[in-house]
């Protein structure tokens, strides 16, 4: 049993079950609150007109939007102690060092996602 315990596959199947049984205790009180907001109606009065925006999003928003986004906060509370129960105690774990050309590299690829970005918009106004 303690061998199974160790598998690191057997961690990461207990990482999202514990993800979805988070998340799943999670949407119920996070959809509630929101609802529960709304019908308290502070922000459809607000003179921020962000609000008064959130306020409708919130109001037009069903449980599955609530659901998956409890499953992502569940994921992210649950990180933590999933890298810790793997033992990653740092970059010393996977052999990683400094990259050297870090703000070349950085350039590169921001130079290619922005060229990207500019032809991909350029055919989208071409074709209409």
């Amino acid at each position: 049993m303690s061998s199974i315990i160790k598998n690191d596959l057997f961690k990461i199947g207990m990482y999202f079950v514990c993800t979805a049984l988070l998340g799943a205790a999670l949407a119920p009180v996070v959809f509630h609150s929101a609802k529960g907001m709304v019908a308290w109606g502070g922000f459809a009065d607000s003179s921020l007109g962000w609000l008064r925006e959130l306020h409708r999003i919130m109001d037009q928003t069903n449980f599955q939007r609530y659901f998956n986004r409890a499953i992502l906060l569940a994921a992210l509370l649950c990180l933590w102690p999933f890298i810790r129960w793997l033992g990653i105690r740092g970059r010393g774990v996977f052999a990683l060092e400094r990259d050297p050309h870090r703000w070349r590299h950085f350039g590169l690829g921001f130079g290619l996602a922005a060229g990207l970005l500019l032809v991909m918009g350029w055919v989208y106004l071409s074709v209409g």
